[in-house]
């Protein structure tokens, strides 16, 4: 890894490694715990959570246990496939504008239809780019989440609808939990809803279709919602869905946010530390400045209340985050010098840790926007 880090040529020392291992550890405890039956919908939207979608789809390719990989938007699946990803890529949301329909067809991209007007596009679409060949799509269920997606006392004129485009074949059937993470009463209710759609289905004699609804939470908390597929996302980086997750499976945090200290100085008491003078020395001082901040994704709610690791020390962020530095208070860490590396999520030799949900907390989120937010001029560094 050091020498992997000398080789890498930054014009700012703030990097994020994604160790590639932890994530095919976390795909096998989440397969060790569906079973052999369930197979997985990779959910690698958004850079895969700002881990890197491509390399993280090329690391699961050959895993039997995941079927495809879950994405938002037309941009993302043809990158992935640009990648050489072969495998089935779901296209999560209502394609919109549906011009944009030709082109997912052309690159193998499988559809989400949420309506009955959907359904007639897609048709349309079809016959111009594949008049060959029947095009697969996945019917969105709307069982509560009250978003996208048909009702499912609405599945059964759907699928006479359906009967009209012979170009078109229903391979899946979905749904998306509003609240698996904390509401068990609403989180059956809605797997009984879906339940009622998978009969409709199945009593109109379609045969082969792919039910899928579990999400992260879902899939640990609730077994009777694993189905055919399941899709998890944040546990696939190792973040937690739920409180007390670890309980259920193991998983292990793949990312680490790591940046070096460019600058330290003595700062005497009563002087005050970056904009709007929020914060002012109490004692003689010791900052350190390194160079992220909001402009890299690092909350600016940190400000004042964040804290870093140097030398095996927790630091505390003083003064405002800045768009590209951040100034941590190194008084009590010893030997803390220029060129000293500075994590803001991971752990240290000693064991101190700090991670993406511990930062949520600080800034009342949730760990997804958090590692969601690291922005793209983070260069990401991949230990396998």
């Amino acid at each position: 890894m050091i020498n992997l880090l000398k080789n890498m040529k930054f014009s700012r020392p703030n990097w994020v490694e994604i160790d590639i291992n932890k994530i095919k550890g976390n795909v096998k405890e989440i397969s060790k715990l569906i079973g052999s039956k369930t197979k997985i919908i990779a959910i690698i939207k958004d850079n895969g959570y700002g881990h890197g979608a491509a390399e993280i789809a090329k690391s699961l390719l050959k895993d039997n246990s995941v079927w495809g990989f879950g994405v938002a938007s037309n941009e993302e699946g043809i990158t992935l496939r640009e990648n050489g990803i072969t495998k089935p890529i779901l296209l999560l949301g209502e394609f919109y504008p549906r011009n944009y329909l030709k082109e997912s067809i052309q690159f193998n991209l499988t559809p989400t239809i949420v309506s009955f007007e959907s359904l007639e596009f897609l048709s349309n679409s079809s016959l111009k780019a594949s008049p060959a060949k029947p095009v697969k799509f996945h019917l969105k269920i709307d069982t509560g989440m009250g978003r996208i997606g048909i009702l499912p006392s609405d599945v059964s004129r759907f699928i006479d609808k359906l009967k009209e485009y012979k170009n078109l074949k229903m391979e899946g059937v979905f749904t998306h939990f509003a609240s698996a993470d904390c509401n068990v009463d609403y989180t059956l209710e809605q797997i009984n809803e879906f339940k009622r759609a998978i009969k409709s289905v199945n009593d109109a004699g379609i045969k082969n279709v792919l039910f899928h609804a579990a999400n992260s939470a879902a899939l640990i908390k609730y077994p009777s919602s694993h189905f055919s597929l399941v899709r998890p996302g944040i546990a696939l980086y190792g973040l937690m869905p739920f409180k007390g997750v670890e309980k259920f499976i193991k998983l292990q945090p793949a990312l680490s946010w790591k940046t070096k200290i460019v600058f330290i100085k003595k700062v005497p008491i009563g002087k005050s530390i970056s904009y709007g003078c929020t914060f002012t020395a109490r004692r003689n001082s010791l900052i350190a400045t390194f160079p992220a901040g909001y402009g890299d994704g690092y909350n600016r709610k940190l400000s004042n209340c964040g804290s870093v690791i140097i030398n095996n020390h927790k630091a505390p962020v003083v003064g405002r985050v800045t768009m590209d530095l951040t100034m941590a208070d190194v008084t009590d860490v010893p030997g803390a010098q220029a060129g000293d590396e500075v994590i803001l999520i991971g752990s240290s030799e000693n064991g101190l840790k700090i991670t993406a949900d511990n930062i949520a907390e600080k800034c009342g989120t949730i760990d997804y926007e958090i590692v969601c937010n690291i922005n793209q001029r983070v260069p990401r560094i991949y230990v396998k």
